[in-house]
């Protein structure tokens, strides 16, 4: 609240409240307000409304430095006063900065805008964050940029996240040769342009941005751009160097079927285990920073490290309980889910809660499996909801309840995590739990495939086999896909060559065999990705099909 159109009575006029940058509150107003009959009738109330006004408006001055966003209600805060958050008088270095603030210096408004964020020195207020870090961006300031696109990216007081409104301001950034502003750029645009988010991305790695350098080896190992996977093993070695994050891709490489790599999966895998616990030790001094306000997106060194170090300890667990390059071991496993888990690895706690539910490593326990995927289902993390929904489809330690599966599904396709969209997608397609509905499974699919999942492009190229419509050039163009995702492992691939010889397509004759002998392969692979279950079984009854076909001649 402002006092500046409140006119005092006559008598009283130039004792008021004084208001404004400096903020000080008058004593010659105050003792004009509280001595002497006022000349008005009823004066003493309105000397108590005013006495309120200005206890009211003490911390709620005039703003010298622009208005809250269009539409956007402003948070009660101070003025740029003279006084700290505290009621003492303002430091020199604050005084300083407002003065150079005045001045125009954009380096002063980065500082100031600091401590509005935090609440260092004064009131905390985003808004008066926000405005002088565009101030300061509007004057070429790149880092200012920056930092206003992290502030609408993740959202501010009671304004919500704003992605989209971010993209002009890491443009600002990205084109004033910010590192960090590419690689923001390149993140929001690599759904909706994933080469325009590789050339910014390159554009960052010359910079010897580390984070860029594992995008452009995720764009190059998943087909955003020309699948080479060899060049992306190269981008994870270059950023490994500087990023501990670089490593941990390395070992994912090493873990995954890469037969187009040409290297043997045995030394691969026991290569991989080894860079993994170097990994664990080189992140093992990281702790997570108390009270980091650090952006999520783009976090500081420490909790990046902390981060990684816990996807490497869940990865441990996986390597322990598949046999990775170690021997499997599922009491190991175990004690490294356990260590992830207390980190909030959601990846360890749902390996745990199937350790529980399986009895591996650990008694049986369906009560803490359960609560385990139901705590991680209430924090919205879609593995556990699409685990919760395997746990009633197949009737994993529980009776088989479609409904709760299909439930716990769609509730993790609501996240908008590709995975489960594309989840959701083969049970529209393989009519499970729901009829088949081709067009909704397609409208899944693409929209998972344009958020990055590789495996709803091979469910793209499987749906042409299964569509009347499809040509020659269609049944080319998919085998080309399944080939390349065979290779690396994709049991979705295998499970579409498999539908392709069992029915047959423009250019390609119906071959049981060959049917049986991919539908096996998917049945005997070790790989336990997301996806897993509902391969497999789409596999066990396409192969019943199979067997009848052919006792049936």
């Amino acid at each position: 609240m402002s006092t500046d159109g409140l006119q005092a009575p006559q008598a009283n006029r130039g004792r008021g409240i004084r208001t404004g940058e400096e903020g000080r509150d008058s004593d010659e107003g105050v003792a004009g307000l509280l001595s002497g009959p006022s000349t008005q009738g009823g004066g003493l109330m309105l000397r108590c409304f005013l006495l309120l006004v200005m206890v009211l408006s003490s911390g709620c001055g005039g703003d010298s430095e622009g208005t809250p966003p269009a539409g956007k209600k402003p948070a009660v805060r101070r003025s740029l006063s003279t006084r700290s958050e505290s009621g003492s008088k303002e430091s020199d270095r604050l005084k300083a900065l407002r003065k150079a603030v005045r001045g125009g210096d954009t380096a002063a408004m980065l500082e100031l805008a600091e401590c509005y964020r935090l609440g260092q020195e004064v009131a905390r207020d985003p808004f008066q964050s926000i405005r002088l870090l565009q101030k300061a961006a509007r004057e070429e300031n790149v880092v200012a940029a920056l930092r206003a696109g992290h502030l609408v990216h993740a959202g501010y007081a009671e304004v919500d996240p704003d992605p989209d409104g971010a993209v002009g301001w890491y443009r600002r950034a990205a084109k004033g040769g910010n590192a960090d502003g590419m690689v923001m750029l390149g993140e929001l645009v690599r759904v909706s342009d994933p080469k325009m988010a590789a050339q910014w991305f390159a554009r960052a790695a010359e910079k010897g941005s580390g984070r860029a350098m594992i995008r452009l080896g995720e764009a190059c190992a998943g087909g955003a751009v020309p699948l080479d996977r060899q060049k992306a093993r190269g981008w994870y070695q270059k950023a490994s160097e500087q990023d501990p994050e670089g490593m941990l891709k390395r070992v994912e490489m090493d873990f995954a079927a890469n037969p187009d790599l040409h290297l043997d999966p045995a030394s691969n895998s026991a290569r991989g285990a080894r860079l993994l616990q170097a990994l664990i030790e080189r992140t093992a001094k990281a702790s997570k920073p108390q009270g980091c306000t650090c952006f999520s997106p783009l976090p500081c060194a420490a909790c990046h490290a902390y981060e990684i170090g816990t996807r490497a300890m869940a990865l441990m667990a996986r390597a322990y309980q598949q046999g990775l390059g170690v021997q499997p071991d599922h009491a190991r496993a175990v004690e490294w889910c356990r260590k992830a888990h207390q980190r909030g690895s959601n990846d360890a706690t749902v390996q745990l809660a199937m350790h529980y539910l399986r009895g591996q490593g650990v008694r049986r326990d369906r009560g803490k499996a359960m609560k385990l995927l139901i705590d991680g289902a209430g924090k919205g993390h879609p593995e556990a909801l699409v685990t919760l929904g395997m746990i009633y489809d197949e009737g994993v330690g529980v009776s088989k309840d479609p409904f709760k599966a299909l439930k716990w599904y769609r509730k993790a396709a609501e996240t908008g995590d590709a995975a489960a969209i594309n989840n959701m997608g083969v049970i529209y397609l393989d009519a499970r739990l729901v009829p088949r509905n081709f067009d909704r499974a397609l409208q899944l699919f693409r929209k998972a495939a344009a958020r990055g999942s590789i495996i709803a492009k091979t469910n793209l190229a499987r749906m042409r086999f299964l569509s009347s419509t499809t040509t020659r050039t269609d049944v080319q163009e998919s085998i080309r896909w399944l080939s390349t995702a065979a290779s690396r492992g994709d049991l979705g691939a295998m499970l579409g060559f498999g539908e392709l010889y069992f029915r047959g397509a423009p250019g390609v004759a119906r071959n049981l065999n060959k049917a049986e002998e991919w539908l096996n392969k998917v049945l005997q692979s070790g790989n336990q990705g997301s996806n897993w279950h509902g391969v497999r079984r789409a596999a066990r009854v396409l192969l019943g099909k199979v067997k009848r076909a052919r006792s049936n001649g």
